[in-house]
């Protein structure tokens, strides 16, 4: 396994430090360690933009993605 491409530019655990306790670092072996290919916020960064990637945006919530992603193809 990769590091994802952006994890030196994602601010999303930092910005939520502590939120999610002791399974942040399994998050992060899933998502962040992974190629980035099951976050969501990778996903919008890679079809869109860094600037398509609202601070919000859960690395789980592939339905927000896919809901943002329709609107930047609109």
């Amino acid at each position: 396994m990769s590091d994802c491409e952006c994890i030196g530019m994602c601010r999303f655990f930092e910005d939520n430090a502590g939120r999610f306790g002791p399974v942040e670092p399994i998050l992060k072996l899933n998502l962040c360690h992974n190629e980035g290919t099951e976050c969501a916020r990778h996903v919008v960064f890679a079809i869109a933009g860094k600037g398509a990637v609202p601070a919000d945006l859960y690395p789980n919530d592939l339905q927000g993605a896919a809901r943002i992603l329709d609107r930047v193809r609109q």
